[in-house]
């Protein structure tokens, strides 16, 4: 008789098995078990057991968050069950839509950080650094006209017109700019001399 009832506990009991199972799942796959259920209820179809599989195979290692809206936004779309595919471009949004929440956040945060910064003194605007440049040069005496005119020059030089106004030889062209460095270079020092 006890070798009876020994054996007897030996054997597993089917609610036991079923157990041991969920403990074994991770949270992606009972999220996916939970949601594939849901959705062939809604469907009203019976899922083969190597659709199950094929499903669990490719979504194992997605979040629970991605496979739960993945699947609930196919059953807000559709009244039928979905092919991997779809679930796939599902999950694809999902994960797109989180990548800018994320950069959404980082941008606040930063603009937070940079008015903080702003605030306490640390972080100058441009246009105020620009001025204050401009007030320092100027109480400087640093000649303002001469780099201006150098600027003009360069962007003159830099972007040469394809259909010049007047034609001129390439030698020409090279002798007017190289008066027009021996003027700005004159105008330069006299400035600097006064």
């Amino acid at each position: 008789m006890e070798a009876a009832k020994m054996g007897n506990e030996l054997t597993p009991q089917p609610n036991d098995l079923r157990r041991t199972r969920e403990r074994s799942l991770t949270s992606s796959q009972k999220t996916l078990a939970i949601e594939m259920h849901l959705t062939a209820l809604n469907a009203k179809v019976t899922l083969d057991s190597a659709l199950v599989r094929e499903f669990r195979h490719v979504f194992d290692t997605e979040t629970p968050e991605a496979i739960q809206w993945a699947w609930r936004a196919w059953r807000h779309r559709s009244p039928y069950f979905p092919a991997i595919s779809d679930i796939l471009t599902l999950v694809a949004d999902w994960q797109r839509g989180q990548a800018e929440q994320e950069e959404l956040r980082g941008r606040h945060e930063r603009r937070v950080l940079y008015e903080k910064a702003r605030a306490e003194g640390k972080l100058v605007d441009f246009a105020e650094l620009r001025a204050k440049l401009y007030e320092v040069a100027k109480s400087k005496g640093f000649p303002a006209e001469p780099a201006r005119r150098l600027r003009d020059y360069e962007l003159r030089t830099r972007h040469v017109p394809t259909i010049p106004a007047v034609k001129m030889t390439p030698e020409e062209v090279e002798g007017r700019r190289n008066k027009e460095r021996v003027e700005i270079e004159r105008y330069r020092t006299r400035e600097q001399g006064a």
